[in-house]
């Protein structure tokens, strides 16, 4: 993932790990496998260079850039719930008696 394209679930992934401190577990929330979510962070830490984990302990921690980067991470993932929980309270139009309109004027509204 030489390119640092980011994806959502980069970021997800990062997040559950920080927060659980296991890969493990995140891998058990995110319902992927432990390699699978390991890929998904090394892809993250290659796409940003930096090292956002230190595994060299019996729990897995996050390093300094890493605790940074989670405020941020945290910050976007809230922001992104509020805005799919703000199109869910949008409502819906809908023409539920489109045939009573004529054909051309249908089609470019419904």
């Amino acid at each position: 993932m030489h390119s640092g394209r980011v994806e959502l679930r980069h970021l997800r992934a990062f997040e559950a790990v920080a927060r659980l401190q296991s890969f493990t577990q995140a891998a058990d929330e995110l319902s992927i496998t432990q390699p699978a979510l390991s890929r998904t962070i090394a892809q993250l830490e290659d796409a940003v260079s930096v090292t956002l984990f230190d595994r060299s302990s019996r729990h897995v921690e996050t390093t300094r850039a890493g605790r940074v980067f989670l405020d941020y991470v945290e910050r976007v993932l809230a922001e992104l719930g509020r805005g799919f929980d703000a199109l869910r309270r949008q409502p819906s139009i809908r023409f539920g008696f489109s045939w009573l309109l004529p054909d051309p004027w249908a089609q470019d509204t419904v």
